[in-house]
């Protein structure tokens, strides 16, 4: 049985409240807190935890196969590649970044896994439960673009970037089934962030419109 128009436009209107309210509670804490993403990040995983523990009929089917990771493979070896490629052929390239910084770790390995917890297992789900595959996918995803933005009345923007983050993974999570390939797609994209910054920080000025947040 289909959902009435009505109602699912109206569940659309709480999934965006959702997400101007979760930018706004964001950029809250960023402001009290510092470093705010951290505190940001902890929340997210308390939330994880117990979505996955109290939610557990909300998991996609488990389904075998090494494809659902393929995109993730493709935009690490995309990002090097045009790093490298970039470096050799684009005159002005600029010096290697050598640095590291251990949070580095929390960005493209944590944050992808507790986020995709909360905004495709959590939020996805029951969204999905409501409006089915296509419109609750997209109406997470909105949300998910909707949280990295400003929160402010002025500026609902939506940031290119995380929408086409949570539009790819949350596809990819209904395809597939398998939660762990959107971890790994989100990951990926964490870290094609790091990469561009260590090998040719140009890329980041390129691409900046998936980079910006509103």
């Amino acid at each position: 049985m289909s959902t009435p128009i009505s109602t699912r436009v109206l569940f659309f209107l709480v999934l965006i409240l959702l997400g101007w309210a979760l930018s706004l509670f964001y950029g809250f804490v960023s402001q009290l807190l510092s470093p705010g993403w951290l505190s940001i990040a902890v929340l997210h995983s308390i939330l994880a935890w117990l979505l996955w523990h109290f939610g557990r009929q909300l998991r996609g089917t488990v389904r075998s196969g090494a494809l659902a990771f393929l995109p993730a493979a493709l935009i690490v070896g995309g990002s090097l590649g045009g790093s490298l490629l970039s470096r050799a052929w684009v005159a002005g390239a600029p010096p290697i970044d050598p640095s590291w910084d251990p949070g580095l770790l929390a960005f493209v390995l944590w944050i992808p896994v507790v986020e995709e917890v909360v905004f495709r297992f959590g939020i996805g789900g029951w969204a999905r439960q409501k409006l089915g595959d296509f419109w609750g996918a997209y109406g997470s995803a909105l949300v998910f673009a909707m949280a990295h933005g400003s929160g402010a009345w002025d500026q609902l923007a939506m940031p290119m970037g995380p929408l086409l983050l949570g539009l790819c993974c949350e596809w990819l999570y209904v395809v597939s089934g398998r939660l762990t390939a959107a971890m790994a797609l989100h990951a990926a994209c964490n870290a094609s962030g790091w990469i561009f910054a260590t090998l040719d920080e140009r890329w980041l000025d390129w691409l900046q419109a998936l980079y910006l947040k509103v």
